[in-house]
């Protein structure tokens, strides 16, 4: 029993002395490391699976593990090979699998070459007849979140910014304003955020159960949080278009894919029979 363990660390030993794919030779070349049935694991093959600065004891335990389930899979192999007399079918589906991976290859890089992006006009038409199917999941808001000290100075001020926050002028003197006192702060007027992501910012204590546009204020030991909602969609309401818009164009894009496709298929199959590609044979001549 003593035995692996200690073949094991002559192993690591070598391999931390230096500082995966893994390639498997009937004859070992420098560099070999360790031979099961025939085998070679290789320095470079661990050197490959260690991170890079990592304390020696973590790299012993990574190549540790590596090590054991590569000798493992190399004689489970060995095995399987023995006794699975008729591999025939096996080396059909390899075949098959092979191919398939392949032909979708060869898709994607037919997709990426030549399928055009979906156009905007489509996505926008495809919202507004099914504005109904994109319910919203949970709670999202447009704003402005910014985090001062309590006895920072002209709050009051502050307030009155926020509440004119659509106001070009007001949001001018709210930068100038995060410069000198907000120990946080954040910006997020032009595009769709969750209330879960801005309540992981601020207490909710107190906090109203629902969301409502306007000023939101909470206070811990020591800051005062301003929530300005601009505009906000609650769970179970239309998603606004925008918010939408990736999930839409996934969808007509997953559609152009297919139709795409076949339409190569039958370009190929019509160009095949007209080159003479493909002909039919007739057994009885045979």
């Amino acid at each position: 029993m003593k035995k692996p363990v200690f073949i094991i660390s002559i192993v690591l030993g070598l391999l931390l002395s230096a500082g995966c794919d893994i390639t498997l030779k009937r004859k070992p070349d420098k560099g070999a490391l360790l031979e099961v049935a025939g085998e070679y694991l290789y320095k470079s093959d661990l050197e490959q699976i260690i991170p890079p600065n990592s304390l020696p004891e973590d790299s012993a335990i990574i190549a540790d593990r590596f090590i054991r389930q590569w000798a493992i899979d190399v004689l489970m192999y060995e095995k399987a090979q023995r006794y699975i007399a008729n591999t025939k079918e096996i080396e059909s589906l390899v075949e098959d699998y092979r191919k398939s991976l392949l032909v979708h290859e060869y898709e994607q890089q037919l997709i990426n070459q030549r399928m055009e992006p979906v156009p905007e006009e489509e996505m926008q038409e495809f919202y507004e007849k099914y504005t109904s199917e994109f319910p919203m999941q949970e709670d999202i808001l447009k704003g402005i979140l910014l985090v001062v000290p309590q006895d920072a100075p002209q709050l009051k001020d502050v307030r009155t910014w926020l509440d004119d926050s659509d106001n070009t002028e007001s949001l001018e003197k709210i930068e100038k304003y995060i410069l000198q006192y907000a120990t946080g702060y954040d910006f997020f007027l032009d595009h769709w955020v969750s209330l879960r992501q801005i309540t992981r910012h601020i207490p909710t204590n107190g906090l109203p159960q629902t969301i409502q546009k306007g000023l939101i204020e909470q206070t811990d030991s020591a800051k005062l949080y301003l929530l300005k909602v601009e505009e906000i969609r609650h769970k179970g309401d239309n998603m606004p278009y925008e918010y939408a818009k990736p999930e839409i164009e996934n969808i007509l894009r997953n559609r152009k894919k297919i139709e795409f496709l076949q339409s190569f298929e039958d370009e190929l199959y019509v160009d095949a029979l007209n080159r003479g590609h493909i002909k039919l044979l007739n057994p009885e001549n045979q």
